[in-house]
């Protein structure tokens, strides 16, 4: 998952049994938490498909939206 989750703009992991040690295969390319729990997602195993595309779709339509508001300039 490292190569993949380097090149990725965003990545939905799915963890099976290894909940301690979950984000030891994600490269995170972000330096601000708040972009970096919008763009890198850690779901159970038995998440079902429909949730799994709707959580996907969700991340990439929103992700401008949630980009702007998170990075707003304050005067």
């Amino acid at each position: 998952m490292l190569l993949p989750s380097a090149h990725a703009g965003m990545t939905i992991d799915l963890i099976d049994e290894r909940w301690r040690n979950f984000a030891q295969d994600i490269l995170y390319q972000e330096s601000d938490p708040r972009m970096a729990t919008f763009r890198y997602r850690f779901l159970p195993y038995q998440t079902s498909n429909d949730t799994l595309a709707f959580i996907a779709a969700v991340m990439v339509l929103n992700w401008s939206k949630f980009k702007s508001q998170m990075t707003a300039d304050i005067i």
